[in-house]
């Protein structure tokens, strides 16, 4: 049974509407809600593709944002994949060699068609997923894939015109994205600006960085340790001005100044 696509599309951009007026905070997890829920897919989620420079080496990998499914059922425990792995030999690049040559908006297929590209093979068969669409986000400005949006199906859902529904849910998670990276960047700017106005009139350098490295940035940038070094002309050499020592341990954060 085909899916009217005229009734789908009204609704979705109905329930997108609602759902990007939320928190930055919520953003993804209702746009990604909505989507679900309008489509009637079993399971969507939401995969972000991150990009890591090592030792002049370019590395790719892909990580978990959201993840929604049907309320009656869970995401097998044993099979869960939510951390960030390799973009190499995994089914988000296998989408994007699909994808890319011709900037498609969607890719659809059986299950079948690419199960040695999975890494939670078990889960889909434990939820009988057996058909996937795949919607690569792009970022506004560049252009550059962000992120993969997965709707996943029990069945060929054959819904009429599947390139618009897919270029709609395409452009709202774009959108979202640069909304998100807005909001992240207007807060750390104010914490930036308050943070100067309380610590801005002291004379020691040191304790302006230590509230951004430990609070300001952590919350918005993850990592395990950070430091800033300050280049001292006169004498040579660089100056350790905060540091937060490493996170989730017993080393005490320090904020002095020290030679490097």
């Amino acid at each position: 049974m085909k899916v009217t696509n005229d009734t789908m599309i009204n609704t979705l951009n109905k329930r997108l509407l609602d759902a990007s007026l939320r928190k930055a905070e919520w953003l993804f997890d209702s746009v990604v809600d909505a989507i679900r829920e309008t489509t009637n897919c079993r399971m969507c989620s939401l995969w972000s593709i991150n990009e890591n420079s090592t030792n002049g080496e370019t590395q790719k990998s892909t990580s978990l944002i959201v993840r929604k499914l049907e309320e009656s059922i869970k995401y097998p425990t044993e099979c869960k994949d939510d951390y960030a792995h390799s973009l190499d030999n995994c089914f988000i690049n296998y989408v994007l060699s699909k994808t890319e040559p011709k900037n498609l908006p969607y890719y659809a297929c059986p299950t079948s068609e690419c199960e040695t590209y999975y890494r939670s093979k078990e889960s889909l068969e434990e939820l009988e997923i057996e058909y996937i669409i795949t919607i690569p986000i792009q970022n506004l400005m560049t252009g550059k894939k962000i992120a993969i949006l997965k709707l996943y199906f029990m069945k060929d859902p054959k819904i009429e015109n599947l390139e618009l529904l897919t270029t709609t849910i395409r452009n709202v998670v774009s959108s979202c994205f640069f909304h998100n990276m807005l909001f992240n960047k207007q807060h750390i700017i104010e914490e930036l600006v308050e943070n100067y106005k309380e610590k801005g009139r002291k004379k020691k350098l040191e304790d302006i960085f230590y509230p951004i490295l430990n609070s300001i940035f952590y919350r918005y940038c993850k990592y395990e340790a950070a430091s800033v070094f300050m280049w001292n002309h006169y004498m040579n050499y660089f100056e350790l001005l905060s540091t937060t020592g490493i996170k989730d341990t017993n080393k005490q954060p320090q904020s002095r100044a020290l030679r490097y």
